[in-house]
This record gives structure tokens, C-alpha cells and sequence, in this order.
């Protein structure tokens, strides 16, 4: 994504006043007849909610401050929305023609030193939660926080104080009937696309050079190229990740996970998992106490493994490949050959998990202190 730390796209809470509110785009449609919605979103910032009744609604509006008629009026014609029925199909078309923010704040007025380090606080504080161990429980507490909320609450106070300060800010809301959250495909491209809290049934996504968050996701399958990703839960679903600068599962069941040149780091492995990856670093932070199986196959992985809990057996095979045991390093040589590299039995100490198998070639096995692991 472009201008990941100060294009301040994040979530925010309408907290001021605005001198003038501009309606890009608003519609209705009765969708007990629908059972297909297509969203096709390019550069733009999309919340997608459930609608409280049996409609889709559709509602894009822009909030302006200190801005001049003319530069409104160049800022709207960026935008071009179409929506149309097509038998039992909704089909929106969503773009701007130059990639777009949330929030836009003029960072010449007298404020902006304090809020950019305010800003700044707040990074640091992502990153340090990005590189900790998590949970699944914790990734989907942190899910359910507005991660720069409190940025956006101090950024837009101050702007409020300030005579001189212009702010822009995007509101673009789709909210969909229950029926189709078990019917939704999308299209997105350089936008921000998030699900709020919605849990999502046989969706077809496909993103490029986006920002992707959904709180749970089953019988589904998404492509996701470039960008970042969020997902809460993923269910008997099959997810392809390329080149996407930080994947984060809560907890994934009963799945494929294919990944090619990602960050992945996975809260909880539940049951029946199998993975497919070439040159990621794969963090496997957890195990539930009845994961059964685990499968994983990589060629040029970094693998950051923390055991189960309960008991379960690990066999890896493959060659070519180190093991780090916390500061001990031990490497594979032999080349061209499925060998048995490391296992480990179980202990006939606690109730047994599963089984856990990789197939690894040319790649790095991580077995980190395990003393550091939350209880």
C-alpha cells in the first residue's frame, strides 16, 4: 500500500463539524429477490456493515472544512459510481481516479508537529503488538479496537481548535441484508476494504495492492496479491496470499492457505490445516487442543513453530534445510532426498492434540524458547 504511515486511512469517530457536506452517491435496493451482490471498488475506502432492514443501502459522502468551492469541486469529480440490478444480481462499480484517503488533514497548520507525533506513538505501538507473540483471542480483541482511534480522536480535536485547519474526510458505506452475507463477491484494487464485523458465508474475493480486514470468513476462497490482510476466523476455505506485506489470522480450521513471498502469523492452528509456501516467513504462534492434523509444504520458508499445549507428534521431512533450537544451529546437507530431518514422539503426559507433519527443501525451521510462551 502507498504512503503506509501518513496516507491516514485508518478507522476514525466523527467527533466535529463539518462546514460542508457534499452527497457523492446515494441508493436503495430491495433485495428479497437478490441473492448475488458484486462490489467492484477501485482506490477507494469501502466499510461494508449489515443493513437493518431487507435492503442494500449505498451512502458515499465527503465532509469538508476550510476548503474552497473550486477544490471541492475538482475532489468530487474524481469520483465515478454506478449500481445496477441484473436479474437476481446487484452489481456496483466503485472508483476514484486517483487513490484516496479516509481522512485528509492539512499538515501545515500550527498542530501538526504535535499530532504527527502523536501518530507516531501510535505506529510504534502497532509494530510492537506486530511482533509479539499473539493469541487468537488477542488478535481478535485487536480486531475489534480501532487501532488508531485515538490518533484520529486527538488529530481531528486538534483540527477543531485550529481556525485555519482543513480536513477532508470520506465517508463510503455499503450495508447488505443478511441473506447476502452468504452471497457477496468483490473486486478490489489500491482500495481499503473492510468488513467490520461481519461474518461471511461462500464469498469470492479478490484484492491487488489493498488493505483487506474481515472478521470471519467460511466456505470461501480469496486471492489477495500485494497489500495486507486481516482476517478473525477462516473456515473450510481456501486463501492464496502473494507478495502481501503482513497477513494475520485469528484462527484457522479445516483450510488450504497457499502463501508465495508473505509475512504470515497465525493465532491458532484448529483442526484439519494444511499449507502450501515458497519463500515466506510463517509465524505459528498456537495450537488448539484438538488440531488433529497440520500439514505443511515449503520450499525457501522460514518457519517460527511454538508447540502445542496438549501432547502431538511433529515429523519433518525434506532436505536441504536448518534447524535452530533457541542460540544452536543445526543444518540438513543432503540434497534431493525426502528425508525424515526431525521429530519429535509424543509424552504419554497430556491429552494427545494431533499430528503435525512438514515437508520443508531449502528452507529454515525455527523452534523458539518455548519459556517465553504465554500460559
Amino acid at each position: 500500500m502507498k504512503q503506509l504511515f501518513y496516507n491516514v486511512s485508518l478507522f476514525l469517530i466523527s467527533i466535529c463539524a463539518f462546514s460542508q457536506t457534499k452527497t457523492l452517491f446515494k441508493k436503495s435496493f430491495e433485495a428479497s429477490s437478490i441473492d448475488i451482490i458484486e462490489l467492484n471498488v477501485k482506490n477507494i475506502p469501502l466499510d461494508i456493515n449489515e443493513s437493518n432492514d431487507s435492503k442494500v443501502h449505498i451512502n458515499f459522502e465527503l465532509k469538508f472544512k476550510n476548503y474552497k468551492e473550486e477544490e471541492i469541486d475538482s475532489i468530487t469529480a474524481l469520483f465515478q459510481f454506478s449500481s445496477r440490478k441484473l436479474e437476481k444480481r446487484i452489481v456496483c462499480d466503485f472508483s476514484s481516479e486517483k487513490e484516496v484517503s479516509k481522512l485528509k488533514y492539512d499538515l501545515n497548520s500550527p498542530k501538526s508537529k504535535e499530532i504527527s507525533n502523536h501518530f507516531e506513538k501510535n505506529i510504534k505501538q502497532w509494530l510492537t503488538f506486530r511482533k509479539s507473540i499473539k493469541t487468537k483471542a488477542e488478535i481478535l480483541e485487536n480486531y475489534d479496537k480501532n487501532l488508531m482511534k485515538e490518533y484520529f480522536y486527538e488529530l481531528k480535536k486538534k483540527a477543531k481548535e485550529s481556525e485555519k485547519g482543513k480536513i477532508l474526510e470520506l465517508s463510503f458505506l455499503v450495508s447488505i441484508p443478511n441473506k447476502l452475507k452468504s452471497n457477496l463477491r468483490f473486486k478490489a484494487l489500491q482500495s481499503r476494504m473492510n468488513f467490520s464485523n461481519l461474518y461471511l458465508k461462500n464469498l469470492d474475493g479478490f484484492v491487488d495492492d489493498s488493505y483487506l480486514k474481515i472478521r470471519s470468513i467460511e466456505g470461501s476462497n480469496l486471492l489477495c496479491h500485494n497489500g495486507s490482510v486481516l482476517l478473525g476466523e477462516v473456515e473450510s476455505s481456501i486463501v492464496k496470499v502473494r507478495s502481501v506485506s503482513g497477513v494475520t489470522i485469528g484462527g484457522i480450521s479445516n483450510s488450504n492457505l497457499i502463501t508465495e513471498n508473505t509475512d504470515v502469523q497465525i493465532g491458532e492452528i484448529e483442526a484439519r490445516v494444511d499449507v502450501k509456501d515458497y519463500n515466506s516467513k510463517i509465524f505459528l504462534y498456537n495450537f488448539s487442543n484438538d488440531f488433529k492434523t497440520f500439514d505443511f509444504k515449503g520450499e525457501y520458508s522460514t518457519v517460527n513453530f511454538y508447540k502445542p499445549k496438549n501432547d502431538f507428534t511433529l515429523k519433518v521431512y525434506g532436505h536441504s534445510t536448518i534447524f535452530k533450537y533457541g542460540e544452536i544451529e543445526q543444518k540438513h546437507e543432503i540434497k534431493n532426498k525426502n528425508k525424515l530431518m526431525f521429530k519429535m514422539k509424543r509424552k504419554l503426559t497430556k491429552d494427545f492434540a494431533g499430528n503435525i507433519n512438514f515437508n520443508l527443501v531449502n528452507s529454515k525451521f525455527n523452534l523458539p524458547d518455548f519459556v517465553i510462551r504465554k500460559k
